[in-house]
């Protein structure tokens, strides 16, 4: 049984009181905390279109660890910047059905897939994993760089079909490619929400810097 007490706590310490909850609730609202199993994820008001997440190496020594997503280092020595979200929002990309040519920003999402894409960028941190990750949800085949360039230029023998899709990265960065028609791709850049449409005649001038692809199955 709760017994509830009224008392007069006077106008000067509502007053407080009330500053005091308001302030409380709009750190909750801005500050959005959130808990998946053996790790505590904060994602603060950003403005990036592909924030860093950061990582608490105070909290390696806990069962659950703390992550921030945000567009600057926390305050504190032991922060550590632990990955971005271009693997899973060159994914996100590919898998629109319009609007490809908008691009696409972490903002986009809503607040529950925040959390889910943190989650996954997460678990799935090192190269390989991410690209099977990719391969799982694409979903698709990883493909050599030749490969790749015999299927994206025209006129091949292999020639990808149009709608075809093609995550693809270099050592620090992942972008996504849709094959628009006959003769012309979309390449998307997470990093700055740039996406070009460009001539498959220059796909080998177009793919040297990236050294990974996952090719969706077709």
């Amino acid at each position: 049984m709760i017994a509830f007490v009224s008392v007069n706590f006077g106008k000067s310490l509502m007053k407080k009181l009330s500053l005091f909850f308001s302030t409380f609730l709009a750190l909750l609202l801005f500050f959005q905390p959130s808990s998946f199993a053996g790790r505590n994820i904060t994602i603060t008001d950003t403005e990036k279109v592909n924030p860093d997440v950061f990582l608490d190496t105070l909290s390696l020594s806990r069962p659950d660890q703390d992550y921030v997503v945000a567009d600057y280092q926390p305050p504190g020595d032991f922060w550590i910047e632990y990955s971005q979200f271009c693997s899973v929002m060159s994914l996100t990309w590919l898998h629109k059905t319009q609007g490809r040519e908008a691009g696409f920003k972490f903002n986009d999402y809503t607040d529950n897939q925040k959390f889910q894409q943190t989650n996954v960028v997460i678990d799935n941190y090192t190269p390989d994993s991410q690209v099977n990750y990719a391969v799982r949800n694409l979903p698709g085949v990883q493909l050599d760089k030749d490969s790749v360039i015999d299927g994206l230029l025209p006129n091949t023998p292999n020639s990808f079909p149009v709608g075809s899709k093609i995550w693809l990265g270099a050592d620090l960065h992942v972008l996504g490619i849709y094959i628009l028609d006959k003769d012309r791709f979309l390449f998307y850049d997470s990093e700055v929400n740039r996406v070009e449409t460009l001539l498959r005649s220059r796909a080998r001038e177009e793919l040297f810097p990236y050294n990974v692809f996952v090719v969706d199955a077709r």
